[in-house]
């Protein structure tokens, strides 16, 4: 009888010590898991703290951003982000700004174009292709700085053919008799359009690009050879009309790089 009551006792022990670790071990697991989800809390308000103090501040700024100068503030913000951010908005900066130079470039040019048909001895002509120039440099400058992406078909073929369409623009800034130089220009840009076609065979408006400038290859040619058109009127190379302009389909088409 006391042997069943002392094993009753040590049974009736042990299942207290069990079930008291038992609530000692819950108690820890509901402990660190509570430490745990502070842990992680702390942590996450403060990689959002840094999140919104870097690369969230400059999503907002890059999509209210629609000036040169704005533009130039989020790419200097990027350059303090991890390196895919600082990558991403510094060559959407870049894009953009270039847009923007190059659509004020085009408006003096078709400003300029606009005087000459009207009087071609008109000073606005000069003035405005002065100041053309200006944006041109400074669109070409940050052009230059941008790469291919090897694994990214459609950028690239943006990429070459914006750098053709930048290239043709220049022909407005040579003077008369420069036709080697023009014809060298229009060689290049040919060769970016070829490019660009490589990375998206057949694409339709790089192949009438090709097309324009061949076109515009053979009128150098010719008045190169002192063979100009009786109806030429001297107008500058590739200064915009009314209408569509550059190489393609025309303004709107330029190759925008998104």
């Amino acid at each position: 009888m006391k042997m069943i009551s002392m094993r009753t006792a040590i049974c009736a022990g042990l299942a207290a010590f069990l079930l008291a670790f038992g609530s000692f071990a819950l108690w820890e697991n509901v402990r660190q898991a509570e430490n745990d989800a502070r842990e992680n809390e702390a942590r996450y308000t403060k990689e959002r703290g840094e999140y919104e103090g870097t690369i969230g501040k400059t999503l907002v700024m890059s999509k209210s951003a629609t000036t040169i100068g704005e533009w130039e503030v989020v790419r200097v913000k990027a350059q303090s982000l991890p390196e895919a951010a600082k990558n991403h908005f510094t060559i959407l900066a870049q894009v953009r700004t270039i847009e923007l130079l190059a659509d004020k470039r085009d408006q003096l040019l078709a400003n300029a174009g606009a005087l000459f048909d009207a009087n071609g001895n008109d000073p606005g002509v000069k003035e405005n292709v002065k100041k053309a120039l200006e944006f041109h440099e400074r669109a070409g400058e940050i052009v230059q700085k941008i790469e291919s992406a090897p694994e990214n078909r459609e950028w690239n073929k943006s990429l070459q053919y914006r750098k053709a369409y930048e290239k043709y623009r220049s022909l407005a800034f040579l003077a008369k008799e420069e036709h080697g130089k023009a014809l060298d220009i229009i060689a290049d840009a040919v060769g970016n359009l070829t490019k660009s076609l490589d990375a998206a065979p057949k694409d339709n408006r790089t192949e009438l690009a090709i097309e324009f400038l061949y076109k515009r290859a053979k009128e150098e040619e010719a008045k190169g050879a002192g063979g100009g058109s009786g109806t030429d009127t001297g107008r500058p190379r590739a200064f915009p009309g009314p209408g569509p302009v550059g190489p393609g389909t025309g303004g709107s088409n330029r190759p925008r790089q998104h």
